[in-house]
């Protein structure tokens, strides 16, 4: 007896999640921390991960209001570091619009960098388009829910963490677990080779600023090894 679509997308999606929950639950338990040894009320650091649900930018809010820097530069750059979810919605967005408007709320408000890199890698033609909702709700569902519940745990006993143990890995380790999916080519193992290493080199720059260094790192990377791997096959016609 085969199992249905949408039995099957769910099932495959609880697969491919695991290793970015993996990698997210250490980053969630980061900010929760952050939250504990901050001046922000455990309670109003925490809400930002069902208000806001950003990683990154939570952070780094939490670090403007913490230096007491200005609101209009707290917001301006959450908003800036945010300004990638725009990329991934203008790609969803032919797809998503196919989904009920309630379930396709769900979607835009959970819409992480991991579930990005899951929806956009899962593209098969042919799989039915209830399928694909089932697959990119539980995505969204598992990576949501674990945020909060980890960044909660943070808060909670961050206290009781010992001042010697690193956690800063965290956000580099996430990141680096982003491309994965994407690794099909040379060119783009170059691309995540290169971004993820300087990620990691330069994790100690502030506003997550590494992660930007990185990205632009990778690019450039996997860009040049693309047209080298042009210009190898041109000369090999």
């Amino acid at each position: 007896m085969t199992d249905d679509p949408i039995s099957s997308a769910r099932r495959r999606a609880v697969r491919d999640v695991v290793p970015f929950v993996v990698a997210m639950a250490p980053f969630a338990l980061v900010y929760g921390v952050a939250v504990a040894d901050s001046s922000v009320n455990n309670v109003v650091g925490v809400s930002a991960s069902w208000l806001m649900f950003a990683g990154a930018a939570q952070l780094s809010v939490l670090d403007s209001i913490d230096a007491g820097a200005a609101a209009w530069l707290t917001i301006a750059t959450a908003v800036l570091i945010n300004l990638r979810f725009g990329l991934y919605s203008a790609a969803l967005a032919p797809a998503y619009s196919l989904y009920p408007l309630p379930k396709r709320m769900w979607l835009v408000y959970g819409m992480a960098d991991q579930v990005a890199a899951l929806v956009m890698v899962d593209r098969d033609p042919d799989e039915q388009p209830d399928a694909k909702l089932a697959y990119a709700m539980t995505c969204t569902t598992i990576i949501v829910c674990t945020w909060w519940v980890v960044s909660i745990l943070g808060a909670t006993v961050g206290a009781t963490i010992p001042d010697g143990v690193d956690i800063g890995f965290a956000m580099p380790l996430m990141f680096l677990m982003l491309a994965l999916p994407a690794l099909r080519d040379r060119p783009s193992m170059v691309a995540g080779a290169v971004g993820a290493t300087a990620a990691v080199v330069s994790k100690d720059l502030p506003q997550g600023a590494n992660i930007v260094v990185g990205g632009l790192l990778g690019i450039s990377a996997g860009r040049v090894a693309q047209l080298r791997l042009a210009r190898r096959q041109g000369s090999a016609r």
